[in-house]
């Protein structure tokens, strides 16, 4: 978040945007020519309000990708039966869930609005699954809950109005099964310029069915080389590959300013 914070303010500096932090640092309000935007957070306001809750929702951005059959990881959601006991969730029993783990074999747990892999666990057993279940459901209203998918690779791709800007490996550690770089995964190139087509491809089918302009794509690639959407960020953050990809600092900020261009357009 620091180096993101970074290469904002530089951005700001550079093109005589003002800024104000407004409600304890949840929104920046930025001016220039007398036009006012805000920022949420890392959230662009290039992104329509719909398409950017549905890509902050894990379960939501399933089901809109997967209407449009787009290769999607397959996503289930809990909710919470003491905050939103009214919700119609995947699964109305335990039972259910434990079938589904049989199905599987293992089973990945999620909070639905997570991010930077937090709340994120993996189930071997069904003792596992309630546990993590119930340590969630402390804190959360829903979580989703996927088979594991045996995930050689994930790739990162920054869209911004019609192009992949920039795309790159995220390699989990090894002996790991994450790829979030927040929790110990490497940046990489992708020297593969057939693999990057194909990713190029599918994310951009993936902007054009959810509406957005401005978002990160996470795809993985599992260890069958077929591609599936992980998931899609509405908020772009580049702050740890930066330190980890050849000119990091430059291209995060490239993006980031042909972007704030666009939002001043």
């Amino acid at each position: 978040m620091a180096r993101y914070t970074d290469v904002m303010q530089e951005i700001y500096n550079e093109n005589n945007i003002e800024i104000e932090m407004l409600s304890k640092n949840w929104i920046s309000k930025i001016k220039k020519d007398g036009k006012i935007k805000y920022y949420i957070r890392t959230k662009s306001p290039l992104n329509n309000y719909a398409s950017a809750v549905i890509c902050n929702d894990k379960y939501a951005t399933y089901c809109v990708l997967k209407s449009e059959d787009i290769p999607v990881l397959e996503h289930k959601i809990l909710f919470n039966s003491k905050t939103r006991g009214d919700e119609l969730s995947d699964f109305s029993s335990l039972k259910e869930i434990k079938q589904y783990l049989k199905q599987h074999v293992k089973l990945v747990i999620k909070d639905n609005l997570g991010t930077k892999g937090r709340g994120v666990y993996l189930c071997k057993n069904f003792s596992e699954v309630k546990r993590n279940i119930k340590k969630l459901f402390k804190r959360k209203d829903a979580i989703v809950i996927l088979p594991f998918y045996d995930i050689e690779t994930e790739y990162r791709c920054i869209y911004l109005d019609g192009n992949v800007e920039l795309i790159y490996a995220k390699h989990k550690e090894e002996g790991g099964w994450k790829h979030n770089l927040s929790q110990g995964a490497k940046a990489g190139a992708v020297t593969d310029e057939t693999l990057k087509q194909k990713l190029e491809v599918l994310a951009k089918k993936v902007a054009q069915v959810l509406d957005v302009r401005f978002v990160s794509i996470d795809i993985s690639q599992l260890a069958t080389g077929e591609l599936y959407v992980m998931e899609v960020n509405s908020g772009v953050i580049i702050s740890k590959a930066i330190d980890q990809l050849e000119n990091g600092y430059e291209e995060a900020k490239r993006i980031y300013q042909k972007a704030m261009e666009k939002v001043f357009e």
